[in-house]
C-alpha cells in the first residue's frame, strides 16, 4: 500500500495543489517588454493554468484514494483467508474422513 501511495504521489499532489502545471508560467514565454494589458492577461492565464492543474491533481488524488481503498479491501480479504485457511483445511479433512466411514 505504501508503494501505491508513492506511485500516485498523493502527499505531493496535496502540497502542490494550486501550483502551476509543470511550473509553467505565462510570463516565461514571449517578449520581455510587456504592457499593462499583457500583465493582466498573464495573471488571468496563470489563474486558468493553476485551476486546470488543480483539477488534474484532484482527479489523481481521488483515483489514488480509491485504489488505496481497493487495496485495503483486498488485503483484508487476503488476511481473513490466510487466518481461516488452517481451520478450513482441518474441517475439510475431518469431513472427508467422515464421508469415507
Amino acid at each position: 500500500m505504501r508503494a501505491s501511495w508513492h506511485r500516485f504521489l498523493i502527499a505531493k499532489h496535496f502540497q502542490t495543489l494550486f501550483a502551476p502545471w509543470h511550473r509553467q508560467n505565462p510570463s516565461d514565454f514571449g517578449k520581455r517588454d510587456r504592457t499593462y494589458g499583457d500583465k493582466i492577461l498573464d495573471v488571468i492565464v496563470d489563474l486558468y493554468i493553476r485551476l486546470i492543474a488543480a483539477g488534474i491533481r484532484l482527479i489523481i488524488i481521488f483515483s489514488g484514494m480509491v485504489w488505496q481503498l481497493v487495496l485495503l479491501l483486498f488485503f483484508m480479504l487476503a488476511l481473513i483467508v490466510w487466518i481461516a485457511w488452517p481451520a478450513v483445511s482441518v474441517f475439510s479433512i475431518i469431513y472427508g474422513i467422515e464421508l469415507l466411514l
